[in-house]
């Protein structure tokens, strides 16, 4: 007998007189769907098939919406189901829902606290009890839920199945659902189920009986045979939330302000979520997205009626995303220190007709800075100007602009570059050594103006002490030749060059569809310790015999029109690739130092070699790496690999992309798997040709929530019902020289309801094989065994061996 524990989560709303008699919850809650029949398949993480509990608490969030609580829903889309899973998204962020893991029981209060906090409910409590101390809890049965449920309370409840095999207790998986009634005097429950079992299904009725069960004696049962083929399916009583809100509901009252404490971090997982509240507190506000998941969180102007609503004192941190500050207040964003580790800070300010300054940690003492990819956006909107003033010291000597190590910075003026430093400016405060610092006109090639006009095309900044950073006007090969150039040059190449013998400039742009070619050596930057030599690709292309950089680090920013390297690549200090666009880079290089794509692109399209010389190559989450040529050196993917070449319109040709060393999938990193014929190692098919193929010379491992990403370039898919997929599949796509963590990698790709992708590890040939095994039609997932403490960790929705694909 399989047994299915519940798992219990109750949302309250105690008292409020101001509102009118609440609606019935089983005719007006809404049923979203996370997979099968809804919209959730498209628009969520793997399929939606882990996110039962962010979407059973969207349908209560909904009703709560619907009953007088309206800042709780927003709609930013035309599209009704789009709004409906932001909403689900945003909970699963907040609830630190893993796409393959599900959703813990602390994660769903957290994730419930944070929300209801942001939308200015600070009046709710949640409070629980843990599954494991409530198994055998006689009193927790259907009046304890249907006393929670009364009035403006809602309840969200969970079942974990399982079974006791060979003395041992185990769970097999879990599933949320939303409680609309809990009827004692019949025994009964009445749900709405993200995954129902058909169509149309919800509301769904349950009976309930009591069972023994884990030394536990009249235990709560809930039965689930209809939807499991006949097979008697039991519940188990568990984790139970509880919240009270002692507010007023929006139209009454005034928002209530947040205070956070510590890091307050918030996920928006590719959702737009705005912050209806005003934030107080000595706590830092982070700001992060799931994956390579790409979400807005907003911050609005005027919240609460307030002039300065975001008065918080702990800082703020952007890793991935982007920040939207809407606020016109002196100080938008609180004080203490500011950093970007990727994704966007943009100061956006609401009002129109003013000169408008604002501070980004403008305390004393505070600093601004950059420790990874990113950009800070400055848009004046309909204001006359806007001024950003970064930092707080004064003494002439603490920096207030701070490179921390590896950092790339975008600076990004809404208008375009000719603004900034006009009516878009972003200034440093202090004097001296608080300001950042020139060598031939320019600050550091790390810091690149992008114009969001002109697809991010990139320009090497000055600094003046008026008008903060602006475009630096370089040698234009119109009127100067690049020969005729010397060692203090930064050079802007609009029109075709050629190099012969050796020569040194300073820094080097190169417009689009520009070539700098010739037999000779450019050498780039002063070449010294410590140094940067900066390339900015704006479109363009470097095929003269050798570039160097000397002891100095490579600094290459590709605009979103791409770029070329056919140029050796000298440096012993590495290069650092960052910007939105993809560089394509042939030739052989034995530079050392390493290779760090920072965000963006790059596609390694050598024939011989190695196109990143001899040492580490390091794809941060933001980063991408392609291509049909060589890696010398290991390589640690915290961004996404790509078997396969992009062509100038996106179009994607699979490859063999080879590594000589180890290769370390992180966490939430992605590989990408392309199919573009419909073939398999059985019908003849060539790896590197019809699909994607990574070839390893070294150690392969998978960390956990590593993820294969499977893609159907062109040709029918699985659910085409095209008769290749009637037939087992097989297609050899990773060789290796020794593997660990293979059960660590997933599979997502498109929705397959009619066959199970599974990986396979052939340990005598030394590859790991992509397999599908048609089904012929849907069928009930067949949930993976865990131990038990491990469900009282997380909540699965429906935990398949059939891993459901985005």
């Amino acid at each position: 007998m399989r047994i299915h524990f519940i798992l219990c989560f109750c949302l309250s709303a105690f008292g409020l007189s101001v509102l009118s008699a609440q609606t019935d919850k089983v005719t007006t809650t809404p049923a979203l769907l996370q997979q099968g029949f809804g919209p959730g398949g498209a628009l969520l993480p793997r399929d939606g098939s882990n996110y039962c509990a962010p979407t059973s608490s969207a349908n209560s969030v909904l009703w709560l919406n619907n009953n007088g609580y309206t800042r709780l829903y927003e709609t930013p889309f035309a599209s009704a189901s789009d709004n409906e899973m932001n909403l689900v998204r945003a909970l699963g962020g907040l609830m630190g829902t893993e796409a393959q893991g599900g959703t813990g029981s602390e994660g769903i209060a957290q994730g419930w606290e944070t929300y209801l906090n942001l939308k200015g409910y600070g009046g709710f409590t949640v409070t629980g009890f843990e599954a494991g101390e409530n198994i055998s809890y006689a009193d927790y049965d259907l009046k304890f839920l249907q006393n929670q449920n009364s009035g403006y309370n809602v309840v969200n409840f969970a079942y974990f199945w399982g079974a006791t095999e060979d003395g041992i207790d185990k769970i097999f998986g879990g599933h949320a659902t939303t409680l609309l009634k809990s009827d004692p005097l019949n025994d009964e429950i009445i749900i709405n189920n993200p995954a129902p079992f058909t169509a149309g299904d919800n509301p769904e009725t349950h009976p309930v009986q009591r069972i023994d069960f884990m030394g536990g004696t009249d235990v709560m049962a809930v039965d689930f045979s209809a939807e499991y083929g006949g097979r008697q399916v039991w519940g188990v009583a568990g984790f139970a939330t509880v919240v009270a809100p002692d507010v007023n509901p929006e139209g009454s009252g005034t928002p209530t302000t947040w205070t956070i404490s510590g890091d307050q971090v918030i996920n928006t997982n590719g959702s737009y979520l705005t912050v209806e509240a005003p934030i107080s507190g000595s706590g830092r506000l982070i700001k992060t997205d799931s994956g390579d998941a790409d979400g807005t969180l907003v911050l609005k102007s005027g919240v609460g009626g307030l002039a300065d609503p975001y008065t918080f004192t702990g800082g703020v941190l952007v890793d991935a995303g982007t920040l939207s500050v809407l606020s016109d207040a002196a100080n938008p964003v609180g004080t203490g220190n500011a950093e970007i580790s990727g994704g966007f800070l943009e100061f956006a300010p609401d009002g129109s007709g003013e000169n408008l300054t604002l501070a980004l940690a403008g305390d004393a003492g505070s600093t601004f800075s950059f420790t990874g990819g990113g950009g800070l956006v400055v848009d004046k909107g309909d204001h006359l100007s806007v001024e950003l003033i970064l930092g707080g010291n004064t003494d002439g000597t603490t920096s207030n602009f701070v490179r921390g190590e590896q950092g790339g910075l975008m600076l990004l003026p809404a208008s375009g570059i000719a603004e900034l430093g006009k009516s878009e400016r972003i200034r440093v405060a202090g004097t001296g050594g608080n300001l950042p610092q020139m060598t031939n006109g320019i600050v550091n090639p790390h810091v690149v103006g992008a114009d969001p006009t002109q697809s991010f095309d990139g320009s090497f900044l000055s600094y003046d002490g008026t008008r903060g950073f602006e475009a630096h006007t370089g040698t234009n090969t119109s009127g100067t030749p690049l020969g005729s150039m010397g060692a203090t040059d930064v050079a802007d190449v609009t029109t075709n060059q050629t190099v012969s013998g050796s020569q040194i400039i300073y820094a080097l742009r190169v417009g689009d569809g520009v070539e700098v070619g010739g037999s000779g050596t450019l050498n780039v930057g002063s070449g010294t310790t410590g140094s940067s030599g900066g390339v900015i690709l704006n479109g363009g292309r470097l095929a003269n015999a050798e570039t160097r950089f000397g002891q100095g680090q490579g600094v290459v920013y590709t605009s979103s029109r791409g770029g070329q390297i056919d140029s050796t690549i000298t440096t012993a200090d590495g290069v650092l690739y960052y910007g939105p666009g993809m560089v394509n880079v042939t030739a052989a290089n034995t530079y050392s130092g390493g290779t760090l794509v920072q965000d963006g692109h790059l596609q390694v399209r050598n024939s011989s070699g190695s196109a990143t010389g001899t040492e580490a190559v390091l794809i941060s989450r933001n980063g991408v790496v392609s291509g049909d040529g060589s890696i010398a050196g290991s390589v640690e993917v915290e961004g996404i690999v790509v078997p396969g070449v992009f062509g100038t319109t996106g179009d994607l040709t699979p490859s063999t992309l080879t590594v000589g060393g180890d290769v370390f999938f992180a966490t939430d990193s992605i590989l990408d798997w392309t199919l573009v014929s419909l073939t398999d190692d059985s019908l003849g098919g060539a790896a590197g040709a019809d699909w994607g193929f990574l070839s390893v010379g070294g150690a392969l491992s998978f960390d956990e929530d590593s993820t294969l990403r499977l893609n159907f370039e062109g040709v029918a898919g699985p659910e085409s019902g095209n008769a290749f997929w009637a037939t087992q599949r097989l297609w050899s796509f990773i060789s290796f020289g020794t593997l660990t963590g293979l059960d660590n990698l997933e599979i997502f790709g498109s929705k397959l309801e009619y066959g199970d992708f599974q990986l396979v590890e052939d340990s005598e040939d030394s590859v790991v094989q992509l397999a599908y095994v048609p089904n012929g039609g849907l069928v009930i997932p067949e949930p993976a065994a865990y131990p038990l403490i491990a469900a009282f960790l997380a909540l699965a929705a429906v935990v398949s061996r059939r891993k459901r694909r985005e």
